[in-house]
Order: structure tokens, then C-alpha cells, then sequence
């Protein structure tokens, strides 16, 4: 998956439909019309549906101390946090039921 600058490639769009239209070309103004409706028409992904997510996984040291090991990257942390200190990924919290 490839993320683009959606408003800018709109921008660009409309600029070859500028150039078309001084030069008379109706064909070509209609289809950059076509080409910035369909990107506006685009569905668009938010910064969370592509970030990482992992969970913590609940462990005991051989001391009976419990600690907390990402499912990443088997960080260890004492306490909970929302994110791993050590990969970045956002850590999923369990869904009530």
C-alpha cells in the first residue's frame, strides 16, 4: 500500500485541467474533471488503521516478579504502558464483554 498526498494530487489535477482548458481541449478538461472526482470519491485511511498494534503478554521471573513482554518484540517492562517503549507499537487493549 502506497499513501498519497490526496489534496495534492487534486491540486496537480486541476492545473492540467487549467492547461487543457486555455488550449481548447474539452476532451482532455473532461477527463481531468473525471481523474479529480474519482480521487475525491476515494475512500481514505486514517493514521490508526495502519498503525501496529501488539499486546502485552503477562510473564513471572523465576524471583516471582511479574512482568510485562510485548508480543512484538518480547520487550520486558515493569509496568504498562500504551505503546512499547522498545518497538513503538501501540499495545491493544482487551475488549470488555
Amino acid at each position: 500500500m502506497r499513501l498519497i498526498d490526496a489534496d495534492g494530487l487534486v491540486h496537480r489535477l486541476s492545473g492540467c485541467a487549467i492547461k487543457s482548458r486555455k488550449l481548447e481541449d474539452w476532451d482532455r478538461v473532461q477527463f481531468w474533471h473525471k481523474a479529480m472526482a474519482e480521487v475525491k470519491s476515494s475512500p481514505t485511511i486514517e493514521p490508526d488503521m495502519i498503525r501496529p498494534i501488539a499486546y502485552w503478554i503477562l510473564g513471572q521471573k523465576e524471583d516471582g516478579t511479574y512482568y510485562l513482554s510485548c508480543s512484538h518484540c518480547q520487550y520486558e517492562a515493569d509496568k504498562y504502558y500504551d505503546f512499547c517503549p522498545q518497538c513503538g507499537y501501540e499495545i491493544s487493549h482487551p475488549k470488555d464483554d
